[in-house]
């Protein structure tokens, strides 16, 4: 049936491309036929509605699972360093390089990280012996102390 016609097989590895760049049909096809810029855009246009097309990226994400074509985490922080370097508009460029920094790790996550800080509220106090013992060494300090002041001149 479509299987059958000389572009079956380009039109499987666009239906794979396709899956690749879901919003971007002219990209796909820029890739597939790199030189020839009139087949691209050709393509761009009337493939992505083609049956076989559409039964191809059916049948490679029934095999391969719906999360393989999405982007990897340095595909998506190459594109927002791209978006981050392009921009003009002082908030989105900020914007870009706080995700790009999230994603590559440069801003810690709060509550990742645990500080083991112990401080310890301790008052070392000597041991003087018994109360006793105590009110004898303040009476013999008081007594050395008015022995030793000097009269007033």
């Amino acid at each position: 049936m479509i299987a059958n016609t000389p572009d079956y097989e380009l039109k499987s590895q666009y239906a794979a491309l396709l899956l690749k760049f879901p919003d971007d049909p002219f990209k796909a096809a820029k890739i597939l036929f790199e030189p020839d810029w009139g087949k691209s855009l050709m393509v761009a246009r009337e493939w992505p509605s083609d049956p076989f097309v559409i039964e191809q990226k059916k049948a490679i994400l029934s095999e391969h699972g719906e999360t393989s074509f999405l982007p990897t985490k340095s595909e998506i922080a190459r594109e927002l360093h791209a978006i981050a370097r392009l921009e003009n508009d002082t908030d989105y460029r900020l914007k870009a390089y706080e995700l790009f920094s999230k994603i590559m790790g440069f801003i810690e996550k709060p509550g990742a990280t645990f500080n083991n800080i112990s401080q310890n509220n301790v008052m070392i106090v000597k041991d003087h012996g018994s109360d006793d013992e105590w009110a004898d060494a303040c009476l013999e300090q008081q007594k050395t102390l008015t022995l030793n002041v000097r009269p007033e001149a």
